[in-house]
């Protein structure tokens, strides 16, 4: 997210729309995060929300400087629009003290799937779109353990629906019945078609989290 209007030194701006506090992703330096930091304990937001990748940066900032105890008691941490590793989800819930949620999604809008309250695997939301796992040859993959790609029908685009799209991202089946009793399509290790684990900056600098 480009801020083409801010002040120098301001990397934020507040959506009042929304009541949230944008930050932007592309000036995470090292002299920069201490006010990062400094208006998220401002703001006392009760969400963060964004890529796993810049919230990481952030996380590894909050734990070697120690100031964990000074940020706002959040419910949730919620990640987007990229694959986290379970190193960044840890480094996440220890800086913040909260439970890290991920989802995945795109936007071609086909498929829609959260975690839940139990478990670390995505629940596909049934009324956003038809979900199918299906393996190179195009056959299902119907039982659980077994991999391929998703292929997506979204139910939302009435102007130009996709149907049976494949989206080049890959996971493994689950069983549907899960703890939290919720009895969706499940999968879990998703792998994206695009691999990128780092942030770049403006510049093209990279923002490498440790693993």
């Amino acid at each position: 997210m480009a801020f083409p209007d801010l002040r120098p030194g301001v990397f934020w701006q507040h959506n009042p729309i929304y009541n949230e506090l944008q930050f932007s992703p592309f000036h995470m330096t090292e002299a920069n995060l201490g006010a990062y930091v400094e208006q998220l304990i401002r703001f006392r937001p009760s969400y963060l929300h964004g890529y796993p990748s810049a919230l990481d940066v952030l996380a590894e900032y909050v734990l070697r400087h120690g100031l964990t105890a000074r940020l706002p008691r959040l419910r949730a941490a919620l990640l987007g629009s990229e694959g986290v590793t379970q190193g960044q989800r840890q480094r996440i819930e220890r800086a913040f003290q909260t439970r890290a949620y991920s989802w995945y999604g795109h936007s071609e809008r086909v498929v829609l799937a959260g975690e839940c309250e139990q478990t670390g695997a995505y629940h596909h939301f049934p009324d956003y779109g038809i979900l199918e796992i299906v393996d190179d040859q195009g056959n299902p993959c119907n039982r659980e353990g077994e991999r391929g790609e998703i292929v997506g029908t979204g139910l939302y685009n009435r102007c130009m629906p996709l149907i049976r799209y494949r989206t080049g991202d890959y996971a493994t089946r689950l069983a549907p019945r899960c703890p939290c009793g919720r009895a969706w399509d499940r999968f879990t290790e998703v792998e994206g078609r695009w691999k990128q684990d780092m942030v770049f900056g403006r510049k093209g600098r990279e923002f490498r989290s440790p693993p």
